[in-house]
């Protein structure tokens, strides 16, 4: 009997990682596996992105649509709605394995019925930080939770170790498949003008989202992007937030700048295909987004990191850090604008970058007996 891998998205974010492996799996003569969706995944508002699931896969999809993800209340019921589902899911798909990937909220879901179900649990990309996210409770109980662990860097794993977590039960893989998809998946100069109206290296990439962790007011921070926006000439291309407390808020203050402003655009679902060759072809990207840490490195570009968001990430070179102050990050753009060709030049290797493919993570996955895994 071949053994069943259930993986569990929350968000089109974890998908777009999961789909090296995902291909890769699809492949295989020995092994069967699903996908779980629920959380952003169903939501109108975020353009309900379980519809660019490939559905050549096996997909466990709820009968519900969750359209509030607007405070705490609707974070809170969302979840208790996810794991009623999800423990649903593995009652009657009975997997050997489930995989999580990240720190969302709603990840957490996965880890806290497989424990129930006795199932064993493998985490992607545990061991960073995000000092001003409640991501890192998330991420930490997921890890604790997990019996083994794929990072993307050395200073990840040794996190994980410190934990308490063994040696033998982490292993290093860097971001799978993230250059050969780079390679791949290229929209041209022309489409990038004809299709969606952009000049390479003439529009600016803002990707913001909510801070969970800090004492700095929503408010003052889309100020400070707003007289950002005022201050340079350039299109600025704005991605939606992500669904924690305080998107709501975003989102309307997008819609307010879309219409006071004619060099914006807004896209609310953007997809990791488009988002990458607008980080690519971008003058530079800016905001809190964890892409701006991770995706960004990739690019020789400058990307502008602001607050604290992202701190305890393991920042690349290319990566210019600054407060929730006005007049310092004004100097950072003008720096990386002065500066771009300089930086285009350099050598630039990411911290982040692959280590192993996801034909050999997935070999060692069909490989290791996972019934004697558990702690």
């Amino acid at each position: 009997m071949k053994k069943k891998i259930l993986f569990y998205s929350v968000a089109r974010s974890d998908y777009d990682r999961y789909l090296p492996l995902l291909n890769e799996f699809q492949l295989s003569q020995t092994i069967n596996f699903g996908i779980a969706i629920n959380s952003v995944h169903l939501n109108s508002k975020f353009g309900k992105t379980y519809k660019f699931i490939d559905r050549k896969f096996k997909i466990f999809k709820p009968k519900y649509t969750l359209n509030r993800f607007n405070d705490k209340k609707d974070i809170i019921r969302n979840f208790s709605e996810n794991l009623i589902f999800l423990n649903k899911v593995l009652e009657e798909y009975k997997p050997n394995l489930l995989i999580v990937l990240g720190d969302r909220f709603e990840m957490l879901c996965g880890p806290l019925c497989a424990i129930q179900n006795n199932i064993p649990i493998i985490h992607f990309y545990g061991g960073s930080e995000t000092k001003g996210s409640i991501d890192d409770y998330i991420r930490a109980s997921i890890t604790k939770m997990s019996d083994f662990h794929f990072v993307v860097n050395k200073n990840y794993k040794k996190k994980i170790y410190k934990m308490g977590e063994k040696r033998d039960k982490i292993k290093i893989t860097g971001l799978i498949g993230f250059e050969k998809f780079i390679k791949k998946n290229v929209i041209s100069r022309n489409t990038l003008v004809k299709k969606f109206k952009l000049t390479p290296g003439e529009f600016i990439l803002l990707s913001f989202h909510p801070e969970t962790k800090t004492n700095i007011k929503l408010n003052f921070q889309l100020k400070i992007l707003e007289n950002i926006i005022k201050h340079f000439d350039y299109k600025f291309i704005i991605t939606y937030p992500n669904a924690d407390d305080g998107n709501e808020k975003i989102i309307k203050f997008y819609d307010i700048l879309d219409k006071k402003y004619s060099k914006l655009t807004v896209i609310k679902n953007c997809g990791q295909n488009l988002f990458i060759n607008l980080i690519k072809y971008s003058k530079f990207m800016i905001g809190n987004s964890s892409a701006g840490i991770v995706e960004a490195s990739f690019f020789k570009r400058y990307s502008i990191n602001i607050g604290s968001r992202q701190s305890g990430k393991v920042i690349p070179k290319n990566v210019i850090s600054v407060d929730w102050n006005e007049n310092k990050i004004l100097s950072s753009i003008k720096f990386a604008i002065k500066n771009e060709k300089k930086i285009s030049k350099k050598k630039l290797i990411s911290p982040y970058r692959e280590m192993i493919s996801a034909k050999e993570v997935v070999k060692f996955i069909v490989n290791t007996n996972w019934s004697n895994i558990k702690k």
